[in-house]
């Protein structure tokens, strides 16, 4: 009974293999086709940066650096600057021959996008500038000399001066005592025949990404040796943004009848960067670091935009000294003395006083949301069209943007 109770165990477990095996067997035999399909995308990298730091401009300067001896401009790279110049209480951002701003404004564009991008951007702005011309200042004689019968028709620099459109001065040769004793007596001081003179000097300087490190100049650009005036420097940022890496030319200066002021724009045709371009590698934008730095030098050497004769250059730098002087006194507009700054129209015996009036830039950011407007101190003459003689702002508007494109 054992033996067959046994046996039937393992009948029982045979059969059930059997089944399970049928089973098995089964599943296989059946046709079955199956298809299946999954994936994932993540948002594409843009990782572009543009990035300003630090201040072009300042109402304080250190005391001559022992290096270039010029005066260095007071500023961190929060954007702050010290206030302690009385002079200008109101904390304007001022310029003077021996002065200069080593590192400046610094910018820079970096990044490498997974998809294609154009770089758009403005620079727009006004230099420092005096027309070629005769300019002078007319001091009254109380407080230089006394005038007497005995010596007037002696002194060279002797004028007449009269409320005629503005002060009219003219030169005392031929007349007689009588008419001068009873004038208001002028003598011509600190003239100088100028060349249309910008006497500060810019630079843009590249740092390695790093702000507040300008020591060369950027061999990318233009500028490889030397500065220029702000609007050829402008020209060269605007270039850049253009072309990048490629050949063409910087874009047209906008601001055609002013050569004090300069607007430079990107075009729709702007290059634009492949994905996966390094912008700033050797195919991208070539604004990688940049530093705008300026100069005004307090002994000024000969050159093309300085003039002629370092003599004059100087000369000049006293006339601009003069004009910002008066056109702060807003009842006379004139210098601490009574002196009037002067031009001559015409050539002859016969001076002018200037005329201080501003003006307004005004732009719109590339991306259309923000504006920007300052307004400016210009110098005029006083003759019908009354041109402009002389600008005594410095202002500078950089606007960089990059943008995806198809």
């Amino acid at each position: 009974m054992k033996k067959n109770k046994a046996m039937r165990t393992a009948s029982g477990l045979m059969i059930a293999t059997l089944l399970t095996t049928s089973i098995i067997s089964g599943t296989i035999a059946k046709y079955t086709t199956e298809d299946s399909a999954y994936d994932v995308a993540r948002v594409a990298k843009w990782g572009v940066t543009v990035q300003t730091a630090g201040k072009l401009y300042g109402s304080d300067y250190e005391k001559n650096d022992a290096t270039s001896g010029q005066n260095v401009i007071k500023a961190d790279y929060t954007g702050s600057v010290d206030s302690g110049n009385p002079y200008a209480a109101d904390n304007d951002n001022i310029m003077a021959p021996g002065t200069k701003s080593e590192n400046g404004l610094y910018f820079s564009i970096e990044g490498t996008p997974e998809v294609m991008t154009q770089v758009s951007g403005q620079v727009v702005g006004s230099d420092i500038y005096l027309k070629a011309g005769d300019y002078g200042l007319m001091v009254p004689t109380s407080t230089t000399e006394a005038v007497t019968e005995d010596n007037y028709k002696d002194m060279n620099n002797l004028y007449i001066g009269e409320s005629t459109n503005g002060m009219t001065f003219t030169k005392v040769t031929n007349q007689s005592w009588t008419t001068v004793s009873t004038a208001s007596l002028y003598t011509l001081e600190d003239e100088v025949t100028a060349v249309n003179y910008f006497p500060v000097t810019y630079g843009l300087t590249t740092t390695n990404g790093t702000p507040g490190n300008a020591t060369t100049y950027n061999t990318n650009l233009a500028q490889t040796t030397s500065k220029s005036t702000m609007s050829e420097m402008a020209a060269e940022i605007a270039k850049a943004a253009e072309v990048g890496s490629g050949t063409g030319t910087a874009p047209t200066d906008n601001e055609t009848t002013k050569p004090y002021a300069f607007n430079y724009k990107t075009t729709g045709n702007a290059t634009k960067y492949s994905s996966l371009t390094d912008l700033t590698g050797t195919a991208g934008v070539k604004l990688n670091g940049e530093n705008i730095i300026w100069e005004w030098k307090f002994e000024n050497e000969t050159t093309t935009n300085r003039g002629n004769d370092a003599t004059v250059s100087d000369k000049s730098d006293t006339i601009l000294g003069h004009m910002i002087v008066a056109n702060a006194d807003t009842v006379n507009h004139t210098t601490d003395d009574g002196a009037y700054v002067v031009y001559k129209p015409t050539a002859g015996n016969t001076y002018k006083e200037v005329k201080y009036d501003t003006e307004t830039i005004s732009v719109t950011a590339v991306g259309g949301t923000t504006s920007y407007s300052k307004d400016i101190v210009v110098v005029k003459d006083r003759e019908s069209a009354q041109s402009v003689i002389a600008c005594l702002t410095s202002s500078l508007y950089l606007d960089l943007a990059v943008t995806q494109v198809d």
